[in-house]
C-alpha cells in the first residue's frame, strides 16, 4: 500500500480559492496560489524556523502579560471552531461574536 503525506492545503470558497503550497517553509521558500475570479497570483513566503518563531512569540506575550497579535487570532478561530462543532453536532445556525 502506497501512502501520500500531503504538504498543502486548500481553502476554496464560492469567490475563489487559496492553495498553500508547503505546511513548513524552513529550508523552502513557500507559496500561496490565490485565485479568485479570472485573477491568479502567487505569493512568496520566504523561509523561516516557524517553531523557533512561534515560541520566540509565545515568550513575547509571557513577557508583557497579555496576548500580542496574532495570538488574538488564534483566540478567534477556537470561537470558530466551538461554533462549527456545535452547529455540526446541533444542525443549527450558531453565530460567533
Amino acid at each position: 500500500m502506497r501512502r501520500f503525506i500531503w504538504h498543502h492545503y486548500e481553502i476554496v470558497g464560492p469567490e475563489g480559492r487559496i492553495r498553500v503550497e508547503r505546511l513548513r517553509v524552513d529550508a523552502h521558500t513557500g507559496r500561496i496560489f490565490v485565485h479568485r475570479g479570472e485573477e491568479f497570483r502567487v505569493e512568496e513566503v520566504p523561509p523561516a524556523d516557524q517553531f523557533a518563531r512561534e515560541a520566540d512569540h509565545f515568550a513575547r506575550c509571557v513577557r508583557t502579560g497579555r496576548l500580542l497579535p496574532p495570538a488574538e487570532d488564534g483566540v478567534a478561530q477556537t470561537r470558530v471552531i466551538e461554533a462549527l462543532y456545535s452547529s455540526a453536532e446541533n444542525g443549527t445556525l450558531v453565530t460567533v461574536a
